[in-house]
């Protein structure tokens, strides 16, 4: 896992605090677009902690995959099939970041 510090001054007010539907995950890269699609996910709060689960049923272990974890966002890369940015529900401490693919369902366990 990478992160990046960015100063949470400067980042948007989560949808969490206005209330506001969550912005939908979206391909980084639309030059991409033909071989490369968003993978199906989801996002949980459980524990004081945000969880996030990615489906990559092309993949079958993290080898290739390229994930970043910022403070309100999330982009995960597997060449030549997935691209993904995530706005993150919450604004949260990436520097606590943990990911485990699950292999048996072929999802990425983001928890932050």
């Amino acid at each position: 896992i990478r992160t990046v510090t960015q100063t949470i001054a400067a980042l948007p007010t989560p949808s969490a605090e206005t209330g506001k539907p969550a912005a939908e995950p979206k391909l980084t890269d639309n030059a991409d677009a033909a071989s490369t699609k968003a993978p199906s996910c989801r996002q949980e709060c459980a524990n004081g902690s945000l969880v996030v689960y990615v489906e990559l049923p092309e993949k079958d272990s993290m080898e290739g995959v390229d994930l970043e974890v910022c403070a309100n966002s999330l982009q995960l890369s597997a060449p030549p099939h997935y691209k993904l940015s995530l706005p993150l529900s919450a604004v949260v401490h990436f520097e606590d970041a943990k990911a485990r693919f699950v292999k048996k369902t072929r999802t990425l366990k983001v928890s932050v």
